[in-house]
């Protein structure tokens, strides 16, 4: 599918920079980086999931339009220098257990914000705040259990 540069100002506009804003504001609050998080599998995955559940809310196939925004994100966060280079990396480590449990993580806040009243995606900050969540592949992660 081929979408129309009027689309594509509207995905970046509804889809991606809020979720890289949400992103950035969660950076903040824990006092870290992009470069921190693009750094950490586990962050890089949330990152990576947030971005892809926006994807999928705006109903793009995942392995076309879908990497696409991906990678827009991507370039938003970490510059146009490194942001291809960190969408690499994300697709390299899929199977890796950490990216795994990020991405679930990202793509979950992401989800609930956007269908939850009242939600506030918080799993980024958490993680650099408190330590990384247990995660319970039938439940969602939860920041409020110790590893």
């Amino acid at each position: 599918m081929s979408l129309s540069p009027e689309r594509i100002t509207d995905l970046i506009t509804d889809f991606v920079e809020p979720c890289v804003k949400v992103i950035e504001l969660q950076l903040s609050l824990a006092s870290k980086t992009q470069e921190d998080a693009m750094a950490d599998l586990w962050s890089l995955g949330y990152c990576f999931g947030a971005l892809d559940a926006m994807g999928r809310r705006a109903n793009l196939d995942q392995y076309t339009d879908g990497i696409a925004l991906i990678t827009i994100g991507f370039l938003r966060l970490a510059g146009d220098d490194k942001g291809p280079d960190h969408v690499r990396r994300a697709l390299d480590h899929q199977t890796d257990q950490l990216f795994f449990e990020g991405n679930y993580a990202g793509g979950s806040d992401m989800f609930d914000w956007t269908s939850k009243k009242g939600y506030t995606p918080l799993m980024l900050m958490n993680y650099f705040t408190f330590g990384r969540p247990r995660f319970d592949p039938d439940n969602k992660p939860n920041n409020s259990q110790k590893p």
